[in-house]
């Protein structure tokens, strides 16, 4: 089943679901984003049915706003709980520190920002919201003269965003440090079957402006990009779903591969591929497949 969410959906992902009859929960924001006439869709009870009745259930959102939903109907699936180990970017990198062992990270709760021991951590740094979605909260740390201004920045814009998003998908009430990780950095759109095997979908490469900036804008993909990355990327992503146990679970991978050719993390977003149907949209004009309809009927 496939939830459709706030902010966006896109044309290919509407015509997707009526096209190939998957069942699209009718939640009320669902019946707000002006799905196709046809689209098969089913009660918040079916799903819930549906969900009970076995856990071999393909479940995809164009937003992580469904994560709330999710949370709230799902909790005797065990879900909610898988979510939360990606969602959750300090429990994330606990789940996996035995594969990343010298990767620095530190939790550290909002009202506690001002009174950091600054010498303690390794500079530079990466801070951003533990729970949190796209670059909302994220600020690069390159010395300690630059963190007041930081802090001053991160306060200003949490005043902004504070109301976009339900606690499941940004919460600004902890942050976690993490080292600055360097290098060029891909993103990547992948699923865990049934079997819990992972599928890479698409590749693509994250272009920045500069070393400060972190934000969502320029991303390429090819056939060269693809075919030297698929095997390694799919191993790398093997392994971090073996850790997670988890199945039937689509996820939108951000990592970077350092000089000495190691492989990191820097987030897996659960339940979709990139954000408001970017990435699945473009591999589909990119390379002529429907990652939507391969995750769904498990290809």
């Amino acid at each position: 089943m496939f939830f459709a969410d706030k902010p966006y959906v896109s044309d290919f992902f509407k015509t997707t679901v009526r096209d190939h009859g998957i069942p699209v929960v009718g939640t009320e924001t669902a019946r707000q984003m002006g799905l196709h006439e046809g689209t098969k869709i089913i009660s918040e009870e079916q799903a819930i049915e549906m969900a009970q009745e076995g856990n071999d259930l393909p479940i995809y959102t164009t937003s992580e706003n469904a994560i709330g939903w999710l949370a709230k109907h799902f909790s005797f699936s065990g879900l909610p709980e898988k979510i939360e180990l990606f969602k959750d970017k300090v429990k994330f990198r606990k789940m996996t520190k035995s594969l990343f062992p010298d990767l620095y990270f530190k939790e550290v709760q909002l009202k506690d920002l001002q009174d950091i021991p600054l010498s303690e951590i390794p500079m530079p740094f990466i801070i951003k919201p533990s729970v949190g979605f796209f670059s909302m909260g994220v600020y690069k740390v390159s010395d300690t003269g630059e963190w007041q201004n930081t802090v001053e920045s991160i306060y200003a814009e949490l005043e902004q965003i504070k109301d976009l998003y339900p606690k499941e998908v940004l919460d600004t009430g902890s942050f976690i440090i993490e080292q600055c990780i360097n290098g060029e950095e891909f993103a990547v759109d992948a699923y865990f079957n049934a079997e819990g095997e992972a599928v890479v979908l698409s590749i693509y490469n994250h272009t920045f402006s500069s070393d400060t900036d972190v934000s969502d804008r320029v991303y390429t993909t090819s056939k060269e990009i693809t075919e030297s990355n698929i095997e390694e990327f799919t191993d790398f992503t093997q392994k971090i779903g073996t850790l997670a146990g988890v199945k039937n679970f689509p996820v939108h991978i951000e990592l970077r591969r350092e000089e000495d050719g190691t492989l990191l993390p820097i987030e897996v977003n659960p339940m979709r591929f990139g954000g408001w149907c970017t990435t699945a949209d473009m591999t589909a004009h990119a390379y002529g497949f429907n990652p939507y309809l391969y995750y769904y009927s498990q290809q």
